[in-house]
């Protein structure tokens, strides 16, 4: 059974897949990453060899302006948990074509992307939340839970493990 906690990892073949990548710089976009959550989110670039390229990081409730390519994918993570952000429900966004962006004034303005948290069972809420009240992220492993519990626990663990890799 997939559950949501592994499709919105982070994971090393996420990372190094090479559909996702930037594939040429032609056709401009210019876009405002808005944070719509209350964590810390880093924004990543995917470049042309499918490598995550750490671009910004955005606070709660703030944005960043960024002049990019139709080609090329960004992705939004969690930097506490490692957990994948989405943007309009998909977990990674392509940019729209500048020409999309030209009001009736004929003013060119900035495709608005509110980065927000997935969909999550109630389950993935609670182990995210065990996790992230431990002092000690490895101390899952002593709680006395059933197995299927302590399985979940260890995937939030080792995408937080992920993210403090992806991060260095």
């Amino acid at each position: 059974m997939t559950r949501s906690i592994w499709t919105i990892s982070i994971s090393s073949t996420m990372e190094d897949d090479p559909d996702l990548r930037s594939v040429h710089a032609e056709i401009r976009s210019f876009v405002l990453f808005r944070n719509f959550t209350q964590r810390s989110v880093d924004i990543y670039w995917v470049n042309y060899s499918s490598k995550f390229i750490h671009y910004s990081a955005l606070e709660p409730t703030a944005q960043v302006a960024v002049n990019t390519y139709v080609t090329h994918p960004w992705v939004f993570i969690d930097k506490m948990t490692g957990e994948r952000m989405m943007v309009n429900h998909e977990p990674v966004y392509y940019p729209v074509p500048w020409y999309n962006n030209i009001d009736a004034s004929g003013k060119l303005g900035r495709t608005n992307v509110q980065i927000h948290f997935p969909l999550r069972s109630l389950r993935d809420i609670c182990a995210w939340k065990i996790i992230a009240s431990l002092r000690d992220k490895e101390s899952f492993v002593q709680l006395e839970l059933p197995k299927v519990l302590l399985e979940d626990l260890r995937a939030c663990y080792n995408l937080f493990l992920a993210n403090t890799k992806l991060t260095k």
